[in-house]
């Protein structure tokens, strides 16, 4: 998942740290592995003849390339933007100040500089959906001129002086007056590091000293320090898969708060400390920058932020779930009950657990369930499984639009139809079209006392997204227009897949753009009937891709 230029970097004590950096060279071929020392415990960690204060930081960092960030240790009054305001800052007043800034648009890095266009002549086209072409032309429009020249933008970019930032959807090139930001040392020293004071005593403030319940999380601080020196990108992702307390997730929503930033961050942990630390951690800290003794001391300091959080199978809970048609044969040894149970069993007679995927549960999309075993106890309770979510990611959907569930019911006729063959005569219709229920959430079996004498209910909701035609190239552009149709089927196929129809075709009128290469819908139904000459979508039952992503090999 990494990107070709992104770091990687892992915190470790002295005892696997030689054996780790084998490993990181090996897993990570085209990357060098650099050290950094990081002094978390300044009075020392009592061990046979030293004192231990320092960890490790492995970076991992793409061959070839200078992409950890300088430090910044100036304040932001001397940050100053390039284009040059004032007087004599036209193109006019110097023409070989007017050139061209290439950026890229994921990471900010400045790729090249282009020279500087005569005077009269007009800015060229930029054809690379990938980067931005920054000029020196002012919110007015007006083309003025660069504070450097292009050879030395070109040097004090690759040191770090000059980098580009994105403010409000807009990238800037900005630049330091006077020059003195510093490369980042291989050794970090600093109270701000300690990890008792910046770790375990900032949750003991957060959640309250009885409260806080986990031993040695990291310095916000320390992890802050890492994710800089990753990148300035306001727009960056961070991946924690063994996120412990949530540092990295505090440490990301410290640096957003600071400049406004929309940096994204996942979290993965397992245990106890998820639900008790990790997810109530995020909460207090998107409501409050600064705590004591559980309670927030700056509830002006609260952010705008979305968090969402996923709970996947485990091991314990498959097993739960399977159900046996009838019980194993008694006379059976371990061994050869043990090799049926797998061979046999788990292939054929577990076919309708929920744990395996029971196909006959899409009936209703928003009914799956699952028992899920307590943490720490042999309990187990039934949990609801979101399979629209679900198929999103099995799917890698980028989402663009999730639309509210629709509930509507109708009354049905039959009419005679001579095109039908001689043993059938009539066509089943919709009598006045179909009706949309309000105020009743679905799936509900009954309608409201006004819609009394009708008997069924069908609710609908759609997504729309797109999946990258390359997997192996997903953001080049080329993209594949999608949309998926979850619906509840109420075991009349015929009215069913009537209401499936007269909803689509409802549906097609009231989007502007209808053009979708793929329609994914849960249940046999009668879509591809309804395709004009014009369109070229195809049909797809969730229920076939939905099996085939979670089992067929290379999917």
């Amino acid at each position: 998942m990494l990107n070709n230029n992104a770091t990687f970097c892992v915190t470790i004590d002295e005892c696997e740290v030689s054996n780790l950096s084998k490993v990181m060279e090996i897993a990570l071929p085209n990357t060098i592995i650099r050290p950094v020392i990081i002094e978390y415990n300044h009075r020392g960690r009592v061990k046979s003849n030293f004192a231990i204060t320092h960890e490790y930081a492995l970076w991992a960092i793409p061959a070839g390339r200078d992409i950890i960030t300088r430090k910044r240790e100036l304040s932001d009054d001397i940050r100053r933007n390039l284009r040059r305001t004032g007087t004599d800052s036209t193109r006019q007043a110097s023409a070989n100040q007017f050139y061209g800034i290439e950026v890229d648009n994921l990471t900010l890095e400045i790729i090249r500089v282009i020279e500087a266009l005569p005077l009269g002549q007009s800015i060229p086209k930029h054809n690379n959906p990938h980067t931005t072409m920054v000029w020196p032309v002012d919110d007015q429009s007006i083309e003025r001129r660069w504070y450097y020249g292009s050879t030395r933008v070109e040097v004090e970019a690759k040191e770090g002086t000059v980098w580009a930032k994105k403010i409000k959807g807009e990238i800037q090139i900005h630049y330091h007056q006077d020059g003195k930001q510093k490369m980042r040392k291989s050794v970090w020293v600093g109270k701000t590091l300690d990890a008792s004071t910046y770790g375990s005593e900032l949750l003991n403030d957060i959640f309250g000293l009885s409260q806080a319940n986990f031993s040695f999380p990291k310095s916000i601080h320390a992890v802050y320090e890492c994710l800089e020196s990753m990148t300035y990108n306001t727009n960056a992702s961070f991946l924690d898969f063994f996120a412990g307390s949530g540092t990295t997730g505090h440490a990301t929503i410290k640096f957003n708060r600071e400049d406004d930033g929309k940096r994204k961050y996942i979290l993965i942990e397992m245990g106890d400390h998820f639900d008790t630390v990790l997810k109530p951690r995020i909460a207090k800290v998107v409501y409050s920058e600064s705590w004591k003794d559980g309670k927030p001391t700056a509830r002006n300091s609260g952010i705008s932020h979305c968090c969402k959080y996923l709970r996947l199978e485990s091991y314990e809970d498959t097993l739960n779930n399977l159900r046996f048609d009838e019980s194993l044969p008694s006379q059976m040894n371990s061994g050869l009950r043990e090799d049926f149970t797998l061979r046999y069993l788990l292939d054929v007679e577990t076919r309708g657990s929920q744990s395996l995927l029971n196909l006959d549960a899409f009936a209703d999309p928003t009914a799956y369930t699952l028992l899920v075993k307590k943490t720490g106890s042999d309990e187990t309770v039934t949990k609801n499984v979101d399979l629209l979510e679900t198929f999103n990611y099995l799917l890698g959907l980028r989402v663009t639009h999730l639309a509210a569930p629709q509930t509507f019911c109708a009354t049905f006729k039959r009419n005679p139809d001579p095109e039908l063959p001689e043993d059938q005569h009539t066509k089943l219709v919709v009598a006045g079209g179909i009706k949309h229920v309000k105020n009743q959430p679905p799936p509900h079996p009954n309608l409201p006392p006004e819609e009394e004498g009708t008997k069924k209910v069908w609710w609908f909701r759609k997504i729309e997204g797109w999946l990258p035609k390359d997997r192996a190239n997903p953001n080049n552009g080329q993209q594949e227009k999608t949309l998926i149709v979850w619906r509840n089927l109420t075991g009349d196929l015929e009215q069913d897949n009537l209401m499936l129809d007269e909803w689509f075709q409802k549906n097609r009128i009231s989007t502007r753009d209808f053009e979708f290469d793929t329609i994914y819908v849960n249940g046999s139904n009668n879509l591809p009937n309804l395709k004009k000459d014009e369109e070229s979508w195809k049909v797809r039952l969730i229920e076939e891709e939905f099996h085939k992503r979670m089992w067929e090999s290379g999917e």
